[in-house]
């Protein structure tokens, strides 16, 4: 049962690419979309791993405030308009607080857009997309980055999707939703 949909952005509108297939599947199965921006601590704080002390408030309160501005925007856009979302704007580390989120609030899918990061820049970052997919346990759909102009999703457009599997009830955990 599809019930849950999470979809964290970073508030770039790459991001928000998959929203009109997000709204699809949820309207398809009646489910519940948890829009999610996480605020990064600033790399000058977390570069240093002995840093344990607080993050001035003032560095976040701007980004925060306008992140849950943006999501506002977003639930209250032509194409989420008549579906049950949730907006939740959350500070630390993206890959931690996902997982924390993804637990906590029962979760069913993670949709995500991967932003084709390659090369040095990925070696040093890593992949958000990458480690929800490894430390996650529930179904984790990942959409490549269209080029400008190149919708995802079509109104009344089929859409085809691949499903990895391992032969592990966990990867076949994921059929249901696919076939949703």
């Amino acid at each position: 049962m599809l019930g849950h949909i999470l979809v964290p952005l970073d508030g770039s509108h790459r991001d928000e690419q998959v929203l009109p297939l997000v709204a699809r599947l949820a309207r398809g199965a009646d489910a519940k979309i948890t829009l999610m921006t996480i605020i990064a601590l600033p790399s000058e704080y977390y570069a240093y791993p002995m840093w344990s002390g607080p993050v001035p408030a003032n560095l976040m309160e701007r980004d925060e405030q306008e992140a849950e501005e943006h999501l506002a925007q977003l639930k209250q856009s032509e194409l989420l308009r008549e579906l049950d979302v949730q907006t939740s704007v959350l500070t630390g580390f993206p890959v931690q607080e996902l997982a924390q989120s993804i637990e906590r609030e029962r979760v069913d899918l993670v949709v995500m857009c991967s932003h084709g990061d390659v090369g040095f820049k990925r070696l040093v970052l890593g992949s958000v997309a990458q480690q929800i997919v490894q430390h996650c346990n529930v179904p984790v759909l990942i959409v490549k980055e269209q080029r400008q102009g190149q919708p995802l999703l079509s109104k009344g457009t089929p859409f085809q999707f691949i499903v990895a599997l391992d032969g592990s009830p966990l990867s076949e955990s994921v059929l249901k939703p696919a076939a949703t």
